[in-house]
C-alpha cells in the first residue's frame, strides 16, 4: 500500500515538474545580459517567441513608438533602421538607414495580452541587423550583435554622430580590418582622431584615404586642417588649394 502511494506520489510530483516546464516564461538575453520583464513575461505561441514591446526594443536601444488609434508599433534602430508593425498583422515594413524598403512577413502577429503589446522576437532582432538564436533546452532567445562589417559601420557611425569619439573610433578600427581600403571609413576616423587630438593617427588615415580616392575635396580639406594644426603652413596651403580646384 505504502509503495503505490509512493509511485502516486512520484508521479504527480512529475506531472507538476512537467507543467512548470511547460508554462515557464522564455528567457531573453541581448548581448548576453537577461533582459528583465515587468508584469508580462514573453510567450511561446505557434512555436515563435512573442516579447513585451517596450522591454525588448529599450534593450535594443532603439526608440519606440505606439499608435493607440491604428494600433501600429514604429521602431527606429540607433543606425537609422525603421521597422513598422501593426497588431493582428503577419505583415511589416523595415525602411533601411540607406531608405531601402523591405516587406517583412511573419508566422505570428503583434497582440496585445493583459493590455501589454507582445512582438515577434526574431523579426525585431534580425530587421535590426542582430543574430537570432533560440535554445530549446533552456527556452532561452539570444540577441547578438554581429560580427560583420555592416554592424562596425553602424556602431562607429552612430557614434560619431553622437561624438562619442572613442567609441567611434574603436568601431571604425573594426570596420578597416574587414574592408582596410575602405576610404570614407579612414576618413571618419581620422575625423575621430582629430578631435582627440592625435594628429599623427589621422594624417597617415588621410594619406590613405587620398591615395584612394585622389578626387575628393573634403580629404583635402581635412589633411590642410591637420597640417595648420602640426604647424605645416606650406602644406595646409596646397591642401586648401587642391579642395578649391577640386570644388569647382
Amino acid at each position: 500500500m505504502r509503495k503505490n502511494i509512493a509511485i502516486v506520489l512520484l508521479a504527480l510530483l512529475m506531472v507538476g515538474l512537467l507543467a512548470n516546464t511547460v508554462l515557464a516564461a522564455p528567457k531573453v538575453y541581448v548581448n548576453g545580459l537577461q533582459v528583465k520583464f515587468d508584469d508580462v513575461e514573453p510567450i511561446i505561441d505557434n512555436g515563435r517567441v512573442l516579447v513585451p514591446l517596450r522591454a525588448i526594443f529599450e534593450s535594443l536601444q532603439a526608440e519606440v513608438n505606439w499608435d493607440p488609434s491604428t494600433q501600429t508599433i514604429t521602431a527606429i534602430s540607433k543606425h537609422g533602421a525603421e521597422l513598422t508593425l501593426t497588431i493582428g498583422s503577419t505583415t511589416g515594413r523595415l525602411v533601411k538607414k540607406n531608405n531601402e524598403v523591405t516587406s517583412i512577413t511573419m508566422d505570428v502577429p503583434p497582440k496585445i495580452i493583459n493590455g501589454r503589446t507582445l512582438v515577434p522576437l526574431r523579426v525585431v532582432g534580425e530587421s535590426f541587423n542582430k543574430d537570432v538564436n533560440w535554445q530549446a533546452a533552456g527556452l532561452s532567445a539570444y540577441i547578438d550583435d554581429p560580427k560583420n562589417y555592416d554592424h562596425y559601420v553602424g556602431e562607429a557611425d552612430y557614434y560619431y554622430n553622437v561624438k562619442d569619439w572613442g567609441r567611434a573610433l574603436y568601431w571604425y578600427g573594426k570596420a578597416i580590418e574587414v574592408a582596410p581600403d575602405d576610404h570614407a571609413v579612414l576618413y571618419k576616423r581620422a575625423y575621430c582622431n582629430l578631435q582627440n587630438s592625435n594628429l599623427n593617427a589621422a594624417m597617415f588615415d588621410l594619406n590613405k584615404a587620398i591615395s584612394l580616392a585622389p578626387e575628393t575635396a573634403e580629404y583635402y580639406k581635412l589633411r590642410a586642417t591637420v597640417n595648420e594644426k602640426m604647424g605645416k603652413t606650406k602644406e595646409a596651403a596646397s591642401d586648401n588649394q587642391r579642395a578649391a580646384d577640386l570644388s569647382e
